[in-house]
């Protein structure tokens, strides 16, 4: 691309200035090197523009954050990640489903979906192309700092960290969370 962006100034340069491609005895007038000074930007900019429209299409690099914050949720009660709300169940995106005192899960609900992985924080490009499942997840499975992605019940994607899991009999879940747009 270098190699074609300095052809085009020069070319352009040259074709729009008058200026000879010999050398010339007299120095080049004022108007002459004002010529060429404005061939050269407008090459540039010709070269650029090109270059652009060839160039791929990339995706958003910003990220827009539709709802974000802590969230403490009791066990039995679900969650709304798209609302950032303890929930009874309407737009609920997972259940904090306990069956007894040792058998706890992350349940998806309302067809969101979730995404466990590598348990790292990958942001919103990681949990664009993360494997999701409808399939409930052991919270035994699950630790302090651990982030999981879900694909919400309205389509959006969202990660939650698991900031801390009360001890006790009855637990609370407690979870940060960013929902992107």
């Amino acid at each position: 691309m270098k190699k074609t962006f300095t052809a085009a100034v020069a070319a352009l340069a040259v074709a729009t200035s008058g200026i000879a491609v010999t050398p010339a005895k007299a120095a080049p007038s004022d108007q002459d090197v004002l010529l060429f000074i404005v061939g050269a930007i407008a090459g540039a900019v010709v070269a650029n523009n090109a270059a652009r429209a060839n160039a791929p299409a990339t995706a958003d690099p910003v990220a827009r954050t539709f709802s974000t914050g802590p969230l403490d949720v009791p066990q039995t009660y679900m969650f709304d990640l798209d609302r950032g709300r303890v929930t009874s169940g309407r737009n609920a995106d997972i259940w904090f489903e306990a069956v007894n005192s040792h058998r706890r899960y992350l349940t998806p609900w309302n067809g969101a979906e979730i995404a466990v992985g590598d348990k790292s924080n990958r942001g919103l490009e990681g949990c664009r192309t993360a494997r999701y499942s409808s399939r409930r997840v052991p919270l035994n499975r699950l630790d302090e700092g651990d982030y999981i992605c879900v694909k919400t019940s309205r389509g959006r994607f969202s990660q939650f960290r698991i900031n801390d899991i009360t001890p006790g009999r009855n637990k609370t879940l407690r979870l940060g969370y960013t929902t992107w747009e």
